[in-house]
């Protein structure tokens, strides 16, 4: 299991743009290079990178906050 700080970190390197919060054009880079590194998992289809932004941004603004994506971590 991963600490806050690592978290942290794994979210800032997510974060592209650095602007504070991951954009759905973001997640579905991490998505497409999580896929590609690890042959074992299929490559995430654009509805589910959808459905995944649906329920990370829980507050709906149409941008992952580093709060939810702990929450998404369960670690909030």
């Amino acid at each position: 299991m991963e600490t806050k700080d690592e978290l942290r970190k794994r979210f800032e390197e997510l974060d592209l743009n650095k602007d504070g919060v991951l954009s759905l054009e973001e997640v579905r880079q991490a998505l497409q290079d999580y896929a590609e590194k690890h042959p074992d998992v299929d490559f995430f289809s654009e509805g589910q990178i959808e459905a995944y932004m649906a329920v990370a941004d829980s507050n709906q603004n149409g941008v992952v906050e580093y709060e939810e994506f702990l929450e998404n971590m369960d670690l909030s």
